[in-house]
């Protein structure tokens, strides 16, 4: 098994896996609550998604593929997981990231108009667009007192693939990233998905309270670099 950064030929595995992965997930019971019933919608959300964010400036987009010797490797290597990072904030490094191009502008610009279009038709029969503007608008806040950070925005696994250590490998491209530029990882965490962050050294950074979810609230965790621990406090308690 290996990682390497995602191609464009690789966002439909990934829409497929997002599927499999974030069926049962509290967050899309509240944001797509139709998508039994439009299963098609739902997984060309994901990879619209995908597009956009492959060519908007700061995420950093990784897949782990299979190889020769792993288990159900048939042919050539099978695109089992994936992770999406995005860096925030606006120092040196940072806008090394964050570097945009004429051409990822361009296709950005386009798939945007794509996307406005097909909100305004309420295209997508699995998604309740009330709900998903008002979870995208709480998670801005989620860090706002650490603006330069690496935020972990999609991790998912095959359900075939789970359990044989690919997460944390996919986790650990970041956590070396951020190590070395001397940020935090942040992340909204789903229940399912919450003893693989405890386990890679994550902690519970707060709260995200979203009007009626269907569990209390979301977690919010952070990862700090080593001998950085602390430095980024609770959050809301930062220059208290």
């Amino acid at each position: 098994m290996h990682i390497r950064p995602a191609t464009p030929s690789d966002f439909p595995s990934a829409a497929s896996i997002s599927v499999l992965c974030f069926w049962n997930d509290e967050l899309y019971d509240y944001t797509n609550p139709w998508r039994e019933q439009h299963p098609d919608h739902f997984r060309s959300l994901f990879l619209r998604r995908h597009k956009i964010r492959f060519v908007t400036p700061g995420y950093v987009f990784h897949v782990a593929v299979t190889d020769e010797g792993d288990q159900n490797h048939k042919g050539e290597g099978k695109v089992v997981a994936f992770a999406v990072w995005e860096r925030t904030g606006t120092s040196k490094v940072a806008m090394v990231w964050r570097k945009d191009t004429f051409w990822k502008l361009l296709e950005r610009t386009l798939l945007t108009a794509q996307e406005y279009y097909l909100s305004l038709l309420r295209a997508d029969k699995s998604l309740h667009y009330a709900r998903l503007a008002h979870f995208l608008a709480e998670a801005k806040s989620d860090f706002a007192s650490i603006p330069e950070m690496w935020k972990m925005q999609n991790l998912a696994v095959h359900p075939n693939f789970q359990r044989r250590g690919i997460a944390s490998m996919l986790l650990n491209w970041g956590k070396q990233q951020a190590g070395k530029e001397g940020v935090p990882i942040g992340l909204e965490a789903s229940e399912l998905a919450r003893p693989l962050y405890l386990k890679n050294g994550f902690r519970k950074f707060g709260n995200m309270h979203i009007e009626d979810f269907p569990i209390e609230d979301v977690p919010i965790f952070l990862w700090e670099p080593r001998g950085l621990e602390g430095m980024w406090g609770m959050k809301g308690d930062v220059g208290e």
